[in-house]
Formats: structure tokens, C-alpha cells, sequence
């Protein structure tokens, strides 16, 4: 590739998502959201060698603002074309500022999450690969692999458990099974061997899971949705609850904001609406500032 057609995706978990970047005149700058579509996207893609454009992004998307000068604007490609040099639009003359840098996340992204779990830390292991979210088959599992996807999440080094999940964790209905087979110098795992739907590799298998050390799980039980009820916190394998002593708006304000449940519109304890808890009383006399 010329260095003036150089083109990469930043600001995202992968080589293949980003906000849309193009070498230029020594510089990188970006590409305007204004009429930016699948068939402009696909054009990237398949530029980098990440497949098909699944989505594209723009003002309020998930990847970050760029700097430097925005070059390309209106684009109207046909998704057929080499580089977006090749496409119709508007050269050095946008009126976009950065917050309508254009975006893209390609099907050849590469990313892993945790689903099913209790908090983002903790569930079944989920690859995304040729545009799916697929899982991993648990006869290659070990707390070595368990523990880079811990590290890939930020969600910790280690794993406090990789096996042996009651019940124990099922494929989802027409699942593709990922084997990954890793050297000992791997670091994550996309720098492991991958193997798809071998039938021998992944017999009478189940799907992988972890619960990582970075793992803080909370909930909020005995009300009518999950943004209201009694706290509870997950510790040493078991639920347990918090004193009402001293339990106010501040402290509660923590709890709704780690759920994602906004702020703390009343707190409730001895004689409230929800019913008692089980298990050890793990915090009392708290005295939290809210932040």
C-alpha cells in the first residue's frame, strides 16, 4: 500500500473497529460522518483485510474524537472501491469538527467478553469473530487461559474459578466451538492457535467460563426489578447483605451507581419494603461520600 492511501481504525478494542483515520501529507486526520454509510465502511474494511462493515459510527458513537484535519466529507462510495480516495466527496473542505468523526467496527473484529455472569467479570466466555459472538469449548480450558481473558477485560490477572460451574455452562442453541491451543509465550488469546468446530477437540465439551479476581459483584433483591431491593454482595462463594446502621443516601448512591442504576432516590432497612436476606452480614457502619 502507498503510504498517501495508509489507513487504520483507532480508538477501539481491535485493528478492525475504530474511528476511521487516513494518512496524508505527513499527517493522520479523519473522515466526516455527514452521509457515512456501510457501503463508504465496507470500502475500509476490506482496505485493512477486516472482512465486511458490520456498523458504522458517528456523532455520539463509542470511539473517541480524533485531532488533525478532516479530510474526506459527503463520501459516496459503492463499496467496490480501492481507498476512500476513490470515492466521491468533498476533499478539505468539511465543516465537520471531530465530534462527527466517522467509525466503523469490521466483521474480522476480534473481541471477548463475559455474558451470563453477575457483573462484566464474570460468565461464560464469548468470542467475536467473523462478525458473531461464539463460544469456547472448555476441553482446551485452563486457569492460564482463563486468567489472559481476565487481563484482556481488565477485570484482574487471575481467575478465581475457570471450572467445574453448577450448573455447569451451556452452548447456546447452534453455537460455533472455538478450541484455542497456546504456546508459552502467548500473552492473549489472539496470539493462540485457533480451531473451529473440531468435532474430535471439543467432544461431550461444555462452554468455558471465568470468574476473574477484578470480580465486585453486587445485586439488589426482593424488589420489583433490578434496580431496587435489598444490596447484596458476592464474597468467598457466598451472598451476603449490609447493616443498615448509618445507611444513607451517600452510601446507596454507590450501589446505583455500579449497577448502572443512576442515583439513590430513597434507602430502606429495618421494617422496609423488602424481605430479610440470608447468609453472612458483610458490611456495617458504612460511610461512603456518594463518589
Amino acid at each position: 500500500m502507498f503510504r498517501s492511501q495508509a489507513m487504520r481504525l483507532a480508538g477501539g478494542s481491535d485493528r478492525c473497529a475504530g474511528r476511521v483515520e487516513l494518512w496524508r501529507s505527513g499527517r493522520w486526520g479523519t473522515v466526516c460522518d455527514d452521509h457515512w454509510d456501510l457501503q463508504d465502511a465496507d470500502v475500509v474494511c476490506t482496505q485493512l483485510g477486516c472482512g465486511y462493515a458490520l456498523s458504522v459510527t458517528g456523532q455520539g458513537g463509542p470511539f473517541p474524537p480524533g485531532r488533525g484535519p478532516v479530510y474526506l466529507d459527503d463520501l459516496n462510495c459503492t463499496g467496490k472501491e480501492d481507498n476512500l480516495w476513490s470515492c466521491p466527496a468533498v476533499v478539505d473542505e468539511s465543516d465537520c469538527g471531530h465530534k462527527e468523526d466517522a467509525g466503523v467496527t469490521c466483521s474480522e473484529m476480534r473481541a471477548v467478553r463475559l455474558t451470563g455472569g453477575l457483573d462484566r467479570c464474570s460468565g461464560r466466555v464469548e468470542i467475536h469473530r467473523n462478525g458473531s459472538w461464539v463460544s469456547v469449548c472448555d476441553n482446551c480450558w485452563n486457569e492460564r487461559l482463563a486468567s489472559m481473558v481476565c487481563t484482556m477485560l481488565e477485570c484482574g490477572t487471575e481467575a478465581i474459578q475457570f471450572s467445574q460451574f453448577v450448573p455447569p455452562l451451556d452452548y447456546n442453541k447452534n453455537d460455533t466451538q472455538w478450541y484455542y491451543s497456546c504456546s508459552s509465550n502467548a500473552q492473549n488469546l489472539w496470539q493462540c492457535r485457533e480451531i473451529i468446530n473440531n468435532p474430535h477437540l471439543c467432544k461431550n465439551s461444555k462452554a468455558s467460563g471465568v470468574i476473574c479476581n477484578g470480580h465486585q459483584a453486587m445485586r439488589l433483591a426482593g424488589g420489583s426489578d433490578r434496580c431496587a431491593g435489598r444490596v447484596e454482595l458476592w464474597r468467598s462463594g457466598r451472598w451476603g447483605t449490609v447493616c443498615d446502621d448509618h445507611w444513607d443516601l451517600q452510601d446507596a448512591d454507590v450501589v446505583c451507581a455500579q449497577l448502572g442504576c443512576g442515583y439513590a432516590l430513597s434507602v430502606t432497612g429495618q421494617g422496609g419494603p423488602f424481605p430479610p436476606g440470608r447468609g453472612p452480614v458483610y458490611l456495617d457502619d458504612l460511610n461512603c461520600t456518594g463518589k
